[in-house]
This record gives structure tokens, sequence and C-alpha cells, in this order.
């Protein structure tokens, strides 16, 4: 029986210690990145600046599974809204209330064509040219527009509509028409000689690329320190 109840008392023992380190299990894994994270970008932003700091990401926390959804700009605040998203890379502002943003990247949108185009000044080019951009919902689209729109130019006939980026590069490279694009994406196919630039002045052209999510996002690891890198690209972009 002593041999039976001393028993009894270490079990009891094992138990009490047992619950006595949950909480402190509980904490420990709150700092172990780990699950999925599910992220929205522009198709410029996904080809020109995310590919270093989701690589670095990854090697450092490998047990974070990573989702990346390209779309246009427009649609992003709705699924963060959703929560169909756990953040985007958007252009800001976005202006609501549940939203906050952290200032990822800044860019610049150029005109940019074939080398064997001519126009012969950038009014030219405004007001007659076949002009390449994105469907409707796209940032670098409402720009265009509100360029044009500001010098009272009429341009939907002359709009050609691509919703790849890469495709629009290889019909600008070939002469079907212009874009206006960001600097970050055109500048390796300018300096390959595969396209040129063509300046026009515009008062919006300047881009702030931002990483947008809900403010009541489940503060985990994996995205407490995805957020951590975001700032400290955003940093050295401010340097």
């Amino acid at each position: 029986h002593f041999v039976e109840i001393l028993h009894f008392f270490y079990k009891y023992a094992v138990r009490i210690l047992s619950i006595a380190e949950e909480p402190a299990n509980a904490v420990k894994d709150q700092d172990v990145a780990q699950g999925s994270l599910l992220l929205g970008s522009l198709e410029a932003t996904a080809l020109g600046d995310l590919p270093d700091l989701l690589s670095a990401y990854n090697a450092k926390y490998p047990n974070v599974s990573l989702s990346l959804q390209v779309d246009l700009n427009d649609f992003f605040q709705e699924k963060v809204l959703r929560r169909t998203l756990d953040g985007a890379f958007m252009v800001s502002p976005v202006s609501h209330p549940s939203l906050i943003e952290i200032p990822f990247k800044k860019d610049r949108l150029i005109f940019v064509g074939s080398n064997s185009s001519s126009p012969s000044s950038p009014d030219e080019l405004l007001r007659t040219a076949r002009l390449i951009t994105f469907p409707d919902g796209s940032a670098f689209r409402h720009r265009l527009e509100l360029l044009l729109a500001s010098q009272e130019i009429p341009y939907y006939d002359r709009l050609i509509v691509i919703n790849s980026l890469g495709a629009m590069i290889s019909n600008i490279s070939a002469g079907l028409g212009y874009g206006y694009l960001p600097v970050n994406v055109v500048s390796r196919y300018i300096q390959r000689g595969l396209m040129r630039e063509y300046p026009v002045e515009s008062s919006f052209s300047e881009l702030n690329i931002s990483f947008v999510y809900r403010r009541d996002h489940m503060n985990d690891a994996a995205f407490r320190y995805f957020l951590q890198m975001v700032r400290g690209m955003g940093d050295t972009e401010k340097q």
C-alpha cells in the first residue's frame, strides 16, 4: 500500500508540473512562425520588389506556407477587409478605418515605347498614339486616365487593354503602342535596348506602395515577423 501511495503522489506531482508548464509552452508557441500567409500584390511589385522579401522570409521561417495572389490594385482592399487575404501590397493611400498600411516602396510611372517609335512631341504621344494599359481596377490605368483627363484629351478609342504585364511589355517593345509603367519594372528593358522612355511631364506619376492589412489581424508569429521584414525593407527604401 505504501508503494501505491507513493506512485499516486508521483503521478499527481507530474500532472501538477505539466499544468504549470502549459502557459509557458503556450507563450513559447506564439513565438514559433508556422502556419500560412496569404498575400496579395500588384503584378509589377510581385515581379520587381517582392522576390527578395519573400525569399528572405522563407529562408528564415521555412515552416510558414506562403501564397501570393496577383491582381489589380482596386480589388485588394475588399479582399483584405473580407479576410480572404492576410494583407496586400498596393498603391497608397488607402482610406479605411479598419486598415493599416506600412510604407514599402516608392516608384514612378513613365511612358515607354519601342526604340523604333518616334512621336514628334509629348503632346503628340498623349493625343494621337495608341496607349497600352491594364483593365479597369488598375492603379496605373487610373493615373493614365487622370493625366489625360487633366488635359481634356479623349483617349478611349486609342486604348489597347492587356491584363498581363509580361504581354504588355512584349507588345510595347514590338511597337504596338506606349505604356505608362513603373520605372522599377521597365528600367531593365530600357537598359537592354528593348524599349525607351518618352518624357512626359505629369503630376500623377509618383507611386507609393504600401503593405495593407486589417487593424484587428491576429498577431501570430508568422504575421508579426513578416511585418518586421516589410518595415525593414521600407526603412531601407527611405535611406
